[in-house]
């Protein structure tokens, strides 16, 4: 006995396709929305790390006093929490933007005494030394400009 499919039959199988075109686009929708909760977590995280650093340098903010310390040994002292923050940041970065944030990264963090020889190969914070703080300030809201983009409109980007 032959079954007659009919419409009911193509029903079925738009419902069935129709649901499971769904079923993926709210998927995607849930990896994107975590994806970008955790990169607005790691730009707050990284804007966090310099915080004590612009309460120092920021003459708006007078409220960390220097106790007299170089402004290259202030930044050395914190080196260890600015680098962390940064590792847990720049993989959330749009690939677009990466390579100009590792470029002012090395602004921030190495000295070159010659174009395309850098003086050492860790941070070199020394390049501060015997200055007021303005450029290290400078350099580090670069930095965060980059944190920025975290809290704008996914498609502002």
């Amino acid at each position: 006995m032959a079954v007659n499919c009919g419409d009911s039959c193509i029903n079925h199988l738009l419902n069935l396709l129709f649901t499971g075109i769904g079923g993926f686009i709210g998927y995607f929708s849930a990896i994107s929305v975590s994806d970008r909760k955790e990169f607005q977590k790691a730009a707050l995280n990284f804007r966090e790390a310099f915080l004590d650093i612009i309460l120092i340098f920021d003459p708006r903010c007078c409220c960390v006093e220097r106790d007299g310390k170089e402004v290259s040994r202030i930044l050395k002292d914190s080196f260890p929490q600015h680098i962390k923050a940064m590792l847990r940041f720049k993989p959330h970065l749009p690939y677009w933007k990466r390579r100009e944030f590792e470029k002012a990264w090395y602004e921030y963090c190495h000295y070159q005494a010659k174009p395309g020889q850098p003086t050492y190969e860790g941070p070199f914070l020394e390049q501060y030394l015997g200055t007021d703080g303005k450029l290290a300030l400078d350099r580090i809201h670069k930095l965060l400009k980059f944190s920025e983009i975290a809290h704008k409109a996914p498609f502002d980007i």
